[in-house]
């Protein structure tokens, strides 16, 4: 049967290419050859006119996921049927038949060459009407090779243009293109009719609340994730009674053909999600709720819920593509700025794609983005309405930020990330950092031209305490800064243009010991976007000065942002002073005994046990100063005389009395 669109791969298989007048096809018959003779999988397979040196092993693995090769019952490995007779004439057909079944624009293509073009156009053929987002012409050069290696088209390197062969027209015949029109089709939502989504009980009941100790990165599947649900039903179908681990190890090499190791993993992993359970040594049985799944008609919806359980980042994903499709790397930030994932890395978002694809749940959409499918929207509905879903603390610190009218700090975070990666547009990357220097409580100066610096920051304060910064934006498209992009000497040149006290730089990451050793040298500050968002993020708790962030700017090479803790600290035990202190004298406002009066010897007494204090105990001097400030007539949080304080409102009411000075403006 003939393959869909979207079910074709995109990409053909790296191996390299004989330097023979067959290319490619003289590459997979010394691989076939190599199989046949059954060849130690540790031997190193040598392709004519390559340096490389890879094992059979590592061929084996490449071919295996094109289903050019397969293991039978035996484990053993074999050559697809269609290839299986390649010493027999006619293999270039064969080769060609299989490329047209399993990837994408390939009779495609040979239909765009009628007429001779260039890469560049070839490029531009596929993005424009077949859904790809190539940024470079790699692929359209590893499908040239492959379709002249089969005598499909014909180089024109005197003009540096291609077109198809007699032969290219004749295999156009028999294997048609799919045409442009026709491929928007495979990006449909195949949910589209659903009205609701119905799930068992025991789903919707799955404690869903978050738990900082849930992991970042998924348990090991063999074979993939696509794999997941054959693979975990299986297990579960084969353990409803106890059955022990030599028998579930070698279920699963049959099915996988997978290292001791792998098995393992996916056994733990069954365990965590509370499928599996290890009722003896090397002895497991499926358990109560393993059954559950096992019988559920929804068990791509049912592992999702039980990986949300133990994992971070799983179904947050439908809040952040519910109102505007994204990019995996948009949502892989998100997952860092907003979620608490411990990283972007980009393997972590896709294995929580492909298990949301699986469930249908989301599709793509133009170019690079992804979107809800009608099911991912009714499950969201079903989260926001029946399922005791919670997201994590930051966002709820978000909202409550927004609720008070400050700008949306995550968002600014999120897109800094993102522009800091994006080195085809530096300059969204200098305004993005200008507005995370503004939120620090700096007032900036975008400069950016010829000969200057990217930004200049000012401590707005008086002359004689304040400071200026010029700071350099770097960005690269892998996020790696090294001391090759950088001219340091020019950066001495821009702090004397400038009159500034310091120099930072600024880029996702920084890269290679040199890279620090220089900055070093030229007493040059190095800030990741990692330490960035730490500050931002911290400076929505403890908002301090921009005349307090100097000690940061007297380092030089990579910053510490610890050597800030003492301030935050400092900060920290005031708010929880103030808060202490005001709780005590509400509380006290109704006893008979005290009539509502507390001595400041009393209050010590009341907040000296807080385990803030443990290490550190409240002095007599911060308790006073405390005093001072909360009974000064324009707070006038508490009140004073001759018995002792008391409280003259509630904690909500401080709050506001400090919101009404933190607003006011000038008439």
């Amino acid at each position: 049967m003939k393959k869909l669109w979207s079910e074709k791969l995109g990409a053909l298989p790296r191996i390299p290419r004989a330097k023979t007048e067959l290319g490619y096809l003289d590459t997979l018959k010394i691989i076939f050859n190599a199989i046949e003779k059954n060849r130690p999988s540790n031997e190193v397979i040598r392709i004519t006119g390559s340096d490389t040196d890879h094992t059979l092993d590592h061929y084996i693995n490449i071919l295996k996921s094109y289903k050019l090769i397969y293991l039978n019952e035996k484990s053993e490995v074999k050559i697809c049927k269609v290839l299986e007779n390649w010493k027999e004439p006619k293999f270039d057909e064969k080769v060609g038949k299989f490329l047209y079944e399993n990837i994408k624009y390939i009779s495609e293509m040979l239909f765009f060459l009628n007429t001779p073009k260039k890469t560049k156009e070839i490029l531009e053929d596929a993005n424009a009407n077949y859904n790809f987002t190539w940024k470079q012409t790699g692929q359209v050069h590893e499908r040239i090779a492959w379709l002249t290696d089969l005598g499909l088209i014909n180089s024109m390197s005197f003009k540096q243009q291609y077109e198809i062969s007699k032969k290219g027209s004749q295999f156009l015949k028999v294997h048609p293109p799919t045409p442009p029109i026709d491929i928007k089709k495979f990006v449909l939502d195949k949910t589209q009719d659903e009205k609701s989504i119905d799930l068992s009980e025991w789903i919707l009941n799955i404690n869903l609340k978050d738990n900082h100790e849930k992991k970042y990165t998924l348990g090991y599947v063999p074979g993939g994730k696509s794999n997941t649900i054959p693979l975990i039903i299986s297990v579960l179908e084969f353990s409803t009674e106890i059955i022990d681990y030599d028998n579930l190890y070698q279920l699963l090499k049959r099915k996988t053909d997978t290292k001791k190791s792998s098995i393992n993993g996916f056994l733990t992993f069954m365990t965590n999600l509370g499928l599996l359970d290890r009722v003896g040594e090397k002895v497991y049985k499926t358990t109560e709720t393993g059954m559950k799944f096992y019988e559920t008609d929804t068990p791509e919806i049912a592992l999702l819920f039980l990986l949300q359980k133990n994992y971070r980042y799983i179904l947050e994903i439908l809040f952040e593509l519910n109102n505007e499709p994204k990019t995996s790397n948009e949502l892989a930030v998100a997952g860092l700025t907003k979620y608490g994932m411990s990283s972007d890395n980009k393997d972590r978002i896709n294995e929580r794609l492909s298990l949301l694809r699986i469930a249908q749940l989301i599709i793509n959409d133009k170019g690079k983005s992804i979107k809800l499918s009608k099911r991912g929207e009714n499950l969201l509905k079903v989260l926001v309405e029946k399922v005791d879903f919670q997201l994590n603390n930051e966002i709820s610190e978000q909202t409550k930020v927004e609720e008070k009218g400050t700008e949306n700090y995550l968002g600014i975070i999120e897109e800094t990330r993102l522009a800091s990666v994006n080195s085809a547009k530096p300059h969204h990357f200098e305004e993005m950092l200008e507005k995370m220097f503004e939120m620090l409580g700096f007032k900036t100066k975008l400069e950016a031209k010829p000969g200057t610096t990217d930004i200049v920051l000012t401590a707005p304060t008086v002359p004689t305490f304040a400071y200026k910064v010029a700071i350099e934006a770097k960005t690269n498209r892998d996020g790696k800064i090294t001391d090759k992009m950088i001219n340091f000497d020019a950066l001495l040149e821009h702090k004397e243009k400038h009159k500034t006290d310091y120099i930072a730089i600024v880029g996702k990451t920084f890269y290679g010991e040199r890279v620090f050793r220089y900055a070093e040298n030229h007493h040059i500050l190095l800030i990741d976007i990692n330490d960035l968002e730490e500050l931002v993020k911290k400076h929505q708790k403890y908002p301090l000065q921009a005349l307090e962030y100097k000690k940061l700017f007297n380092q030089k090479g990579k910053v510490n942002i610890s050597v800030l803790d003492d301030i935050y600290m400092s900060m920290k035990r005031r708010k929880v002073l103030f808060q202490l202190i005001l709780q005590a004298l509400i509380q006290n406002s109704d006893d008979d005994f005290t009539e509502g009066f507390l001595t400041e010897r009393e209050i010590y007494i009341c907040i000296k046990e807080d385990e803030l204090f443990k290490e550190a105990p409240v002095t007599k001097q911060e308790v006073r100063d405390m005093l001072s400030l909360l009974s000064n007539p324009l707070i006038g949080c508490i009140g004073t005389e001759g018995k002792g304080y008391y409280a003259k409102g509630s904690l909500e009411d401080a709050q506001l009395k400090f919101g009404f000075y933190y607003s006011a403006t000038l008439i």
